[in-house]
Parts: C-alpha cells; structure tokens; sequence
C-alpha cells in the first residue's frame, strides 16, 4: 500500500468486500444481501403500484419515500462497489482507476447504475417524467446478484 493510503483504510474496504461481493461469508454480509433484495423487491412492488393512478393520487408521499430511500441505499451501495472493485482478484493487477472503470463498465455495474440512474435523471431532465418510473423496473436485474437460479 501507498504512504498515502492509511492501512485502516484498506482493512475497511476489505471488509467492505467481503460484506457485498461474497454475501454468505458472515452474518453482517448475509443480513446486507438480505436487505437489499428486500429493498429490490419493495421498490418493484411500489413502482408498480405507482403506475396505478388512483394508488398515485392516494399515497405520493409514501412512493416518495420509498424511492428516496431505495436511491439513497442504492447510491451508496454503486458508489461503494466502485470503491472495492480493487479488491476483486482478477482485477487486482489493474490497479485502482483501471479495476474501478472495469466495474462501472460490467454488467454488474450497469445494473447498478440503472438502478439509480431513472432518480438522478429526473431530477436532470424533469420530475415528472412518467416514463422514467418504467425504467425504474430495471431494478429486477439486481436481483440476478443474489439468486443463483436467475444467474
């Protein structure tokens, strides 16, 4: 490790790692991949509902909630897995820059970004864009991360 990078540091995300990439290692990394697929499912659930007008009309402030949570979470969680790609044995060799742009650019790490990227554009393009609330379905293909029978 580098003199400027504190050795905690990289014991953090190691850590981190282990919690996010290799999910039933401990149980702090089975309850967080536990968690996010019930967050995965919760957001499809409430999507979907949301596209009923009347369930829209009714209950704004709890579809509100609910995408601003899953987004938060879900930001963190990209930004976070563009932090350790690092730490991923093929890419180990690639150095910092290099394994994190090799992630952002797998499918893994698209499938991230669409998960989050509908919010970030409607706050871009316009808050009532109708048709990023679809996009938002693409929130399923996390699901391919955590279930083997869908890989």
């Amino acid at each position: 490790m580098s003199k400027s990078f504190p050795a905690w540091l990289g014991v953090v995300r190691r850590r981190l790692y282990v919690i996010l990439e290799q999910g039933s290692i401990d149980v702090t990394s089975i309850a967080i991949n536990y968690a996010l697929v019930a967050l995965i499912v919760v957001t499809l659930l409430a999507t979907v509902l949301e596209s009923v007008p009347a369930f829209a009309a009714e209950y704004p402030i709890g579809f509100r909630t609910v995408e601003l949570t899953a987004v938060t979470i879900f930001s963190l969680e990209y930004l976070a897995r563009i932090w350790i790609a690092s730490e991923h044995p093929p890419w180990r060799r690639l150095g910092g820059l290099r394994s994190r742009l090799r992630f952002v650019t797998s499918a893994w790490g698209l499938i991230d970004l669409a998960a989050i990227l509908p919010f970030w554009l409607s706050i871009v393009v316009a808050p009532e864009f109708k048709t990023l609330l679809v996009l938002r379905l693409l929130r399923f293909l996390k699901l391919t991360r955590y279930s083997p029978a869908m890989r």
